[in-house]
């Protein structure tokens, strides 16, 4: 049975391998979510591959629902379907798959985010009676927004897991890539990076991933996503089981969505529901809905980690170490940026969290999915500001791992 359902998805289902990925790293955390526990650390990174245990039909079922998310995203993102077949193939299983990797990361770092705001009780120490909150933060390194020397323990991990990921993609679609595979007469890959066609590679599904995660998040007052409905939240299936009253609430004002999908999104890092119409094609019409999955009373997750990045970026006074005038990429955009600088000799560009004008989001988050070009990865449709994001960083924090990837 495994094996067919294997085969089934790999043929049927676009970048399977990475929604079954997903699925299994958002199930890890779940699983221990409801036992009022973090998952462990490290991420069991090697058990999420279809190599690593057989495919179980609850899983595929689960993968499904991925798939359905994933396809309400592109109802609601894609403009023009004017492109050949291939063409638009190639586009939807790039979105798809930037989408997976999105929730993938979430749940990988979920850890990472919240034990600092444990509970005295999980943890032992916390904030001092003073409330001088914002030195005791500092003290970890995920909060120290530019040590990027302190980075490596907390994203190294999972940034060499995706880098694999990206080789093994070059690998199986070698003779479908596109011919001007991104960048190739406008790299900003500084001269010592020889093999640029791999640097390419990593450079698109990385920018990809940003792309899907500033459309989702809700950055620059634009989303897919709507926030949290003012009913009660919901319950997970278990709690559900234990409160038969809460057992059918939808918990959300728009009865057409009717379908939904537990995720960890990379700026909450904490269980959350994802309501879809269970109809794909109605999502531009309805878009989503999220609700914060209700934890327990023993339960160390802190329900507000995005307001705790937002407040520490905002008030403790860590400056850009490239351009002070500036502030410091916004928090959830450690991951990718990290990825940049390791693999790629790259960084955000000191005016890329501009303000300008004033109250107007930075404008990294200007360049909206909703361009969408990205996703097919050739130089002529490539969307204006994608590159004018990033610039070359200093040969030290170059971490050559490039190789021919064919």
């Amino acid at each position: 049975m495994a094996s067919l359902l294997t085969f089934l998805g790999t043929a049927q289902i676009l970048a399977f391998k990475d929604a079954l990925m997903t699925a299994r790293a958002t199930q890890i955390v779940l699983d221990h979510f409801r036992k009022s526990e973090f998952p462990p650390d490290p991420f069991p990174l090697d058990s999420l591959s279809c190599a690593a245990k057989k495919l179980s039909p609850e899983e595929y079922r689960l993968v499904l629902d991925w798939e359905h998310l994933a396809k309400c995203v592109e109802n609601i993102c894609l403009k023009n379907t004017e492109w050949g077949k291939r063409a638009w193939l190639y586009w939807r299983e790039n979105l798809h798959r930037s989408v997976y990797r999105v929730f993938l990361i979430g749940a990988v770092l979920c850890r990472k985010y919240q034990e600092p705001l444990a509970p005295i009780w999980y943890t032992g120490p916390t904030w001092d009676p003073d409330h001088d909150d914002v030195k005791y933060l500092l003290k970890y390194s995920i909060f120290k927004f530019g040590a990027y020397e302190e980075h490596e323990p907390i994203y190294g991990p999972l940034a060499d897991f995706l880098l694999q990921q990206s080789r093994k993609r070059a690998h199986d679609q070698r003779d479908i890539l596109p011919e001007d595979l991104v960048y190739h007469e406008e790299s900003l890959f500084p001269d010592y990076i020889e093999i640029k066609e791999h640097a390419s590679l990593i450079f698109a599904d990385t920018l990809e991933s940003l792309f899907a995660f500033i459309a989702v998040a809700g950055y620059a007052h634009w989303t897919i996503i709507k926030g949290e409905t003012p009913k009660d939240n919901i319950s997970t299936d278990s709690e559900a089981e234990s409160n038969p009253e809460d057992k059918d609430n939808n918990s959300t004002d728009d009865t057409r969505l009717g379908k939904k999908l537990a995720v960890i999104l990379p700026e909450q890092f904490y269980p959350e529901t994802i309501h879809m119409p269970k109809r794909v094609n109605k999502a531009h019409n309805t878009l989503l809905a999220r609700k914060r999955i209700r934890k327990t009373a023993s339960s160390p997750f802190c329900r507000h980690v995005d307001k705790v990045l937002c407040g520490l970026h905002e008030v403790s006074g860590q400056p850009n170490v490239y351009y002070d005038l500036c502030p410091t990429p916004y928090p959830p955009l450690q991951i990718f940026e990290f990825i940049f600088r390791r693999f790629l000799s790259l960084r955000f560009a000191e005016d890329a969290f501009s303000i300008l004008p004033p109250g107007s989001p930075p404008k990294v988050f200007l360049n909206r999915i909703e361009s969408g070009d990205i996703y097919s990865e050739v130089d002529e449709q490539l969307p204006e500001g994608g590159i004018t994001m990033f610039e070359p960083n200093n040969w030290a924090d170059f971490d050559a791992h490039f190789f021919s990837m064919r």
